[in-house]
């Protein structure tokens, strides 16, 4: 695929959104908040290098929000901004702008490819949608007729939405226009762009929660005098305020023993004690106070996350992606499997503090 017009990149401003509709169309609005400069930065160097690197006529990232939304986060066009502006006054509409969003859950928005590419039919999301009109793109935003003009104009042939995931879950699409088509090589690196996108959100997202943490951790301490009564509210609040599953503080002492202090579970308590009676271990009692200087200790979780703060590694925190590296050696690994299984558990973190 090739293009001989110079490219030309457009920054899309915090907050606004894909297509203006006109003043007397009754569109549903959300308010989408500032994404972190880190994020938009990679999402528009995305977006620029597909149309650097693919020759195509624009790229467009898109990411979902409040579950049902798709605000435009970053672009990039190789046509010129006179052109754009002028199809705009023309329309009567913004294009690529502030006001409107592709929302999931409104029928008026069903024939979207970018709306399209995220539900998937039938619950089954494909890995991308080619369509040959760029109303399927525009749509419901500007009329088909409108949208087939500027494409005659611009020459689009082709449209494709890929959507990306984390963890088998979508979270965005990347959609690219292009004059010419779609060889299996161009998907295979679209593809490769969309999870580079899917990378970026899901390090963001981490470091949302850490922040979250960080402050719900320093508003406590400013706050509680007791250590006890700061702990325990320290858990209940990060499960609550952070919709985990669960929380443990625990403390380090001066000879290096490490017991377990506080903890809070969103379960009942005979879930819990049943919990507790699979797993072969309480979580309050002596069996919690582990030894750093114990060997067998230091294959856990939390003493990597201790070593770490201690070398001021840059990393605040460690996730993993098994609850036995949270519980070992205290529990036997097939327990831990199984119990991470049947609480759907994603992710265990040490945050050191």
């Amino acid at each position: 695929m090739s293009e001989s017009t110079p490219s030309n990149v457009n920054r899309i401003p915090t907050g606004q959104l894909f297509g203006t509709s006109p003043l007397n169309e009754v569109v549903p609005q959300g308010y989408f908040p500032e994404i972190s400069p880190r994020l938009q930065a990679v999402l528009q160097e995305i977006v620029t290098d597909v149309v650097a690197k693919l020759g195509c006529v624009g790229a467009m990232v898109t990411t979902l929000e409040q579950g049902n939304a798709l605000p435009v986060r970053a672009y990039s066009l190789r046509f010129s901004v006179d052109l754009l502006e002028r199809l705009e006054r023309q329309a009567g509409v913004t294009l690529i702008g502030p006001s409107a969003v592709v929302y999931l859950d409104h029928p008026r928005y069903r024939n979207n490819i970018s709306a399209r590419s995220v539900t998937g039919q039938n619950g089954r999301v494909e890995k991308f949608l080619i369509t040959e009109k760029l109303s399927d793109l525009f749509s419901p935003v500007v009329p088909a007729t409108f949208a087939d003009m500027v494409q005659k104009m611009t020459g689009i042939r082709h449209i494709i939405a890929l959507p990306f995931f984390i963890e088998g879950q979508v979270v965005g699409n990347l959609l690219v226009a292009t004059r010419d088509h779609f060889s299996q090589r161009d998907i295979d690196f679209l593809t490769a762009f969309g999870q580079q996108a899917a990378n970026a959100i899901q390090s963001q997202r981490r470091l949302d929660q850490m922040q979250a943490l960080e402050r719900t951790v320093l508003d406590l301490q400013s706050h509680l005098t007791d250590e006890t009564l700061m702990l325990q509210t320290l858990v209940k609040a990060i499960v609550q305020k952070l919709n985990y599953f669960g929380a443990a503080v625990g403390t380090l002492e001066a000879d290096e023993k490490f017991p377990l202090r506080a903890y809070f579970f969103d379960l009942a308590p005979d879930a819990l004690a049943k919990l507790e009676a699979q797993g072969g271990i309480y979580f309050a009692g002596p069996q919690t106070t582990n030894d750093l200087r114990d060997p067998r200790f230091q294959t856990n979780l939390t003493y990597h996350a201790i070593q770490a703060a201690r070398h001021n590694a840059e990393n605040r925190f460690l996730l993993s992606g098994s609850l036995y590296d949270f519980f070992r050696p205290l529990v036997n690994k097939d327990i831990c499997d199984r119990l991470q299984r049947s609480l759907g558990i994603r992710g265990v973190l040490a945050f050191p503090f």
